[in-house]
């Protein structure tokens, strides 16, 4: 990915020795972080930004199935993220509570049930109970 990028851009450039890549790859996707000398920014947008657009439609047909995206870049890049032990205990703390909230959602709809039958009961019993009143009545 970075070869044909500066394979496009480089003879465009008129400090190519100052064009910095950075490339971060995940599964789904390519960031891809540029950075040219400020004498050169309009050169890589070009008129109503048809270069980058060129070079990102390029990019999105060399990268398959991951989609790639590309930013001009003034000041530093963005790190790429790294998995610690941290954010691997946060995540299996994470499955965890999602395991933990779908068996209250279990025992929740048990009892709503169980209220939803005994409320039933119960209006069957009154209508019962009215009926024999108005027996009484007559």
């Amino acid at each position: 990915m970075q070869g044909l990028i500066e394979h496009l851009l480089h003879p465009l450039l008129q400090h190519p020795e100052e064009m910095k890549l950075n490339v971060i790859e995940g599964k789904a996707s390519i960031l891809v972080q540029l950075k040219v000398h400020d004498d050169d920014v309009d050169v890589v947008l070009g008129e109503n930004e048809s270069h980058i657009h060129a070079v990102r439609h390029i990019l999105s047909i060399a990268s398959g199935k991951r989609k790639p995206s590309l930013e001009l870049v003034k000041g530093e890049f963005t790190p790429a993220p790294v998995a610690t032990e941290e954010v691997e205990q946060s995540a299996e703390e994470a499955v965890e509570s999602a395991e933990e909230v779908g068996e209250s959602t279990e025992e929740v709809v048990e009892t709503a049930e169980e209220a939803s039958a005994a409320d039933s009961s119960a209006e069957d019993a009154s209508d019962v109970v009215v009926e024999s009143h108005e027996d009484a009545a007559e």
